[in-house]
């Protein structure tokens, strides 16, 4: 069950006290490391969390070796604990190797080593 942060509007902007974070994301540089699928972040902190967000760019994000930036708009979630990401499963090359993933806001960087395939969300 999906439960929205009462912090985050429909739309999935915050409604109040807005924090940007900075999403690296590390591809493996490995044989068929990259997807097509669309991937998805949800970062949760010891105030709040932010939701699932959709990560997307007008390139081609999530290919072999590549590292990708986003930028997440949410409400302070506080002390970052946790960072879930994965992706949908769909298209032809769905599969995903994930090498780590940096989430800068603040002063603080929190990076999440994987060297593993992303599961789905």
């Amino acid at each position: 069950m999906y439960v929205r942060n009462p912090q985050v509007g429909k739309d999935g902007k915050p409604t109040s006290g807005a924090q940007r974070y900075k999403i690296t994301v590390y591809t493996s540089d490995v044989k068929w490391a990259g997807t097509d699928a669309n991937v998805s972040i949800e970062l949760r902190g010891d105030k709040s969390n932010s939701g699932l967000r959709k990560l997307a760019s007008s390139k081609n994000d999530f290919e072999r070796g590549a590292i990708d930036e986003f930028f997440v708009e949410a409400p302070d979630l506080g002390a970052l604990l946790a960072v879930d990401i994965g992706h949908d499963n769909r298209g032809g090359g769905a599969g995903w190797h994930l090498n780590k993933v940096c989430v800068l806001y603040g002063a603080e960087v929190a990076s999440s080593p994987s060297s593993r395939d992303a599961g789905t969300v």
